[in-house]
């Protein structure tokens, strides 16, 4: 599968269901609450490193990217959920056959990225 571009207007779900998403154009909403995460298995796996799980609640901006890296990386759903905010907001989705291969060959970032579900422009710079 390829990376690609996907167009979506407000109030449209965006579905990042082991993948990751880079938001190109608009404003993107995401949230996760704790309370929807009840199987033990997904607890450990979104506790990672005896952390709890934190409530999410946020708008994420053009150049941030969305996904839950312990979701991909033990092929697992995600309980992380997206909806487009702007009148247009564009994407692109990275695979995660492409996400895996890049965290593997740079572990040191696979590490830092660990129970990590969104990075904005402004977390990097």
């Amino acid at each position: 599968m390829e990376e690609t571009s996907e167009i979506y207007h407000a109030g449209d779900p965006i579905d990042l269901s082991c993948c990751g998403v880079l938001v190109v154009q608009g404003e993107v909403q995401v949230l996760l609450d704790p309370a929807s995460v009840n199987d033990e298995e997904d607890l450990s796996t979104y506790r990672g490193k005896n952390r709890g799980v934190d409530f999410i609640d946020t708008k994420c901006a053009p150049g941030s990217f969305l996904s839950d890296i312990n979701a991909v990386l033990n092929d697992r759903g995600t309980h992380l959920s997206c909806e487009a905010l702007s009148t247009v907001v564009k994407i692109r989705r990275l695979p995660r056959g492409k996400m895996i291969d890049f965290l593997v060959k740079n572990p040191g970032l696979m590490v830092q990225l660990l129970d990590t579900r969104i990075l904005s422009l402004e977390e990097v710079l």
